[in-house]
Protein backbone atom coordinates (compact mmCIF):
# COMPACT_ATOMS: atom_id res chain seq x y z
CA UNK A 1 0.00 0.00 0.00
CA UNK A 2 1.41 3.45 -0.88
CA UNK A 3 1.45 6.34 1.91
CA UNK A 4 2.07 9.48 1.27
CA UNK A 5 2.86 12.08 0.10
CA UNK A 6 5.64 12.97 1.48
CA UNK A 7 8.14 15.58 1.48
CA UNK A 8 11.56 14.77 1.20
CA UNK A 9 13.61 17.09 3.32
CA UNK A 10 17.40 15.62 3.22
CA UNK A 11 19.61 12.64 1.70
CA UNK A 12 22.50 10.19 3.29
CA UNK A 13 24.32 7.45 1.45
CA UNK A 14 21.46 4.93 1.53
CA UNK A 15 18.78 6.04 2.96
CA UNK A 16 16.18 9.54 2.82
CA UNK A 17 14.71 11.42 5.35
CA UNK A 18 11.29 12.02 4.53
CA UNK A 19 8.61 14.80 6.47
CA UNK A 20 4.97 13.90 6.85
CA UNK A 21 2.87 16.61 5.66
CA UNK A 22 0.65 16.59 8.42
CA UNK A 23 2.46 16.44 12.00
CA UNK A 24 5.55 17.26 10.32
CA UNK A 25 7.38 14.41 12.01
CA UNK A 26 10.26 12.94 10.26
CA UNK A 27 12.41 9.50 9.31
CA UNK A 28 14.46 7.76 7.31
CA UNK A 29 13.66 5.81 4.35
CA UNK A 30 15.46 3.39 2.38
CA UNK A 31 15.29 4.47 -1.76
CA UNK A 32 13.28 1.34 -2.07
CA UNK A 33 10.23 2.25 -0.16
CA UNK A 34 9.85 5.62 -2.04
CA UNK A 35 7.34 5.93 -4.81
CA UNK A 36 8.88 9.45 -6.70
CA UNK A 37 6.92 12.04 -7.65
CA UNK A 38 7.60 15.51 -8.61
CA UNK A 39 5.51 17.91 -10.26
CA UNK A 40 5.74 21.90 -9.77
CA UNK A 41 2.23 22.15 -9.95
CA UNK A 42 1.48 19.71 -6.80
CA UNK A 43 -0.31 22.20 -4.48
CA UNK A 44 -0.46 21.21 -0.86
CA UNK A 45 -4.34 21.71 0.09
CA UNK A 46 -6.81 21.36 2.96
CA UNK A 47 -8.12 18.53 1.00
CA UNK A 48 -4.71 17.00 0.48
CA UNK A 49 -4.05 17.25 3.98
CA UNK A 50 -7.05 15.28 5.24
CA UNK A 51 -6.10 12.40 2.74
CA UNK A 52 -2.68 11.97 4.19
CA UNK A 53 -4.24 12.91 7.83
CA UNK A 54 -6.95 9.44 7.04
CA UNK A 55 -4.17 7.19 5.99
CA UNK A 56 -2.42 5.02 8.10
CA UNK A 57 1.10 5.33 8.96
CA UNK A 58 4.44 3.72 8.34
CA UNK A 59 6.15 1.91 10.86
CA UNK A 60 9.88 3.61 11.90
CA UNK A 61 12.18 1.91 13.80
CA UNK A 62 12.76 3.61 17.45
CA UNK A 63 15.38 1.45 18.75
CA UNK A 64 17.29 -1.76 17.47
CA UNK A 65 17.26 -3.73 21.42
CA UNK A 66 18.85 -7.49 20.49
CA UNK A 67 20.37 -9.55 18.17
CA UNK A 68 20.23 -13.26 17.12
CA UNK A 69 21.37 -16.07 14.56
CA UNK A 70 17.98 -17.20 13.36
CA UNK A 71 19.57 -21.06 13.81
CA UNK A 72 17.24 -22.06 10.41
CA UNK A 73 18.31 -19.18 8.26
CA UNK A 74 21.78 -19.00 9.39
CA UNK A 75 21.53 -15.02 9.67
CA UNK A 76 21.34 -12.46 12.17
CA UNK A 77 18.60 -11.29 12.51
CA UNK A 78 17.84 -7.89 14.94
CA UNK A 79 15.00 -7.14 17.71
CA UNK A 80 13.28 -3.76 16.73
CA UNK A 81 11.29 -1.12 18.83
CA UNK A 82 9.03 0.13 16.93
CA UNK A 83 8.38 4.34 17.20
CA UNK A 84 5.18 4.68 18.80
CA UNK A 85 4.11 0.69 19.41
CA UNK A 86 4.65 -0.84 22.75
CA UNK A 87 7.69 -2.71 23.69
CA UNK A 88 5.90 -6.10 23.12
CA UNK A 89 5.36 -5.67 19.70
CA UNK A 90 8.93 -5.58 19.10
CA UNK A 91 9.95 -7.85 15.89
CA UNK A 92 12.77 -9.72 14.75
CA UNK A 93 14.09 -8.61 11.28
CA UNK A 94 16.55 -10.07 9.22
CA UNK A 95 19.98 -8.16 9.62
CA UNK A 96 20.13 -7.65 6.14
CA UNK A 97 16.62 -5.84 5.89
CA UNK A 98 17.79 -3.62 8.40
CA UNK A 99 21.18 -2.98 7.12
CA UNK A 100 18.83 -1.65 3.55
CA UNK A 101 16.57 0.34 5.66
CA UNK A 102 18.49 1.88 8.27
CA UNK A 103 22.03 1.41 8.21
CA UNK A 104 23.56 3.89 10.35
CA UNK A 105 21.38 3.09 13.70
CA UNK A 106 21.97 -0.96 12.41
CA UNK A 107 25.92 0.11 12.91
CA UNK A 108 25.73 2.23 15.97
CA UNK A 109 23.63 -1.04 17.59
CA UNK A 110 26.58 -3.39 16.41
CA UNK A 111 29.18 -1.14 17.57
CA UNK A 112 27.88 -0.65 21.00
CA UNK A 113 26.93 -4.78 21.21
CA UNK A 114 30.58 -5.08 21.69
CA UNK A 115 29.94 -8.42 19.40
CA UNK A 116 33.20 -8.95 16.60
CA UNK A 117 30.91 -11.48 14.84
CA UNK A 118 27.82 -9.56 14.80
CA UNK A 119 29.94 -5.96 13.70
CA UNK A 120 31.38 -7.95 10.85
CA UNK A 121 28.28 -9.23 9.38
CA UNK A 122 26.71 -6.02 9.65
CA UNK A 123 29.75 -4.05 8.19
CA UNK A 124 29.83 -6.86 5.56
CA UNK A 125 25.52 -6.17 4.39
CA UNK A 126 26.36 -2.57 4.42
CA UNK A 127 29.32 -2.83 2.07
CA UNK A 128 27.44 -5.64 -0.14
CA UNK A 129 24.71 -3.15 -0.59
CA UNK A 130 27.08 0.02 -1.26
CA UNK A 131 28.58 -1.60 -4.03
CA UNK A 132 24.95 -2.48 -5.83
CA UNK A 133 23.85 0.54 -5.35
CA UNK A 134 22.85 1.69 -8.66
CA UNK A 135 25.52 5.14 -9.87
CA UNK A 136 24.36 8.28 -10.95
CA UNK A 137 24.57 9.16 -14.00
CA UNK A 138 26.86 12.33 -14.81
CA UNK A 139 24.82 13.92 -17.98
Amino acid sequence: MWVGPYRVVGTADYYFTVEHLVNESTMDVHPSRLKYYADDSLKVTEELLDHIASQGTLLAVDAIVEHRVNPDMQAYEVKVKWLGLETIEASWEPLKTMSEDVPQLLLQYANEAKDDALLRAVASAIERKKRHAPTPSRD
